[in-house]
């Protein structure tokens, strides 16, 4: 995510804000209208949104949780409620179904092609977890016989973004495998959450992981550090580990 005051592009696109739902204690879904417009994105793109705020024209970037289509008439964010950064705390705070904001084309070079290989490892951390997803359900349903694994952490089981979805989408596709490990000391763990433990060197070591597929990893700048040099060391080809760093 990045936000910053500027001046209103051109080409942008407007979407109509159809749905607000909280996902997460600090998570919200926002389901967005985009119909009859010429928008395209990839799997694992992010896209530019203005809202004015208080008479300025403010911009914050988010990535995709859903699914492109020959016809896109919907999008999905997942947004990380912030009090430093406007664009998000107004989402998050104030924002209503009939909001009008706008939209550049999804943006970003981390994305998935069905043509890159049969096996794939997604790696999230947090609301790392968002561009991921948009992956997960576009690979289901371009390659709904390929072997797909998601390693997801988070701090505590609440905080687990897209937890049900997930769940739904391992139980109907037997070929998806869901990982869930907290970070955050656990008194107990309910019996979906695998482990509690960072996803780290040691951990990837220990998953026996292919040496064959792509990895696409998201989470914060340390966790990608660590995740890129574990899948390293166990000789993952570099080009088959991908990630997109945000400042």
């Amino acid at each position: 995510m990045t936000e910053h005051t500027a001046a209103l592009p051109d080409n942008l696109l407007t979407a109509t804000l159809l749905q607000v739902t909280p996902e997460t204690p600090t998570i919200k879904r926002f389901v967005f209208d985009v119909s009859d417009q010429d928008f395209s994105y990839l799997p694992g793109q992010w896209i530019d949104l203005f809202l004015e705020i208080d008479g300025k024209v403010q911009v914050g970037g988010y990535s995709l949780t859903s699914v492109p289509g020959e016809v896109n008439t919907k999008i999905e964010l997942a947004i990380q409620t912030s009090a430093k950064h406007p664009v998000t705390h107004y989402l998050c705070e104030q924002a209503s179904p009939g909001l009008q904001v706008h939209i550049s084309q999804g943006q970003g070079a981390c994305v998935y092609d069905p043509d890159m290989g049969e096996q794939l490892v997604l790696i999230a951390g947090g609301i790392g977890i968002t561009p991921l997803m948009s992956i997960l359900r576009s690979a289901v349903m371009l390659s709904p016989d390929a072997p797909v694994a998601l390693l997801y952490s988070a701090h505590n089981p609440e905080d687990f973004a897209f937890a049900q979805d997930i769940h739904e989408l391992a139980e109907r596709h037997e070929n998806v495998l869901a990982v869930f490990t907290c970070t955050e000391p656990q008194d107990a763990l309910p019996d979906w959450v695998h482990f509690n433990q960072r996803i780290d060197t040691a951990f990837l070591k220990d998953k026996n992981l292919p040496l064959t597929a792509n990895y696409f990893i998201c989470g914060p700048q340390r966790m990608i550090a660590e995740v890129e040099e574990g899948l390293l060391e166990l000789a993952v080809p570099a080009g088959q580990i991908h990630y997109e760093k945000w400042h």
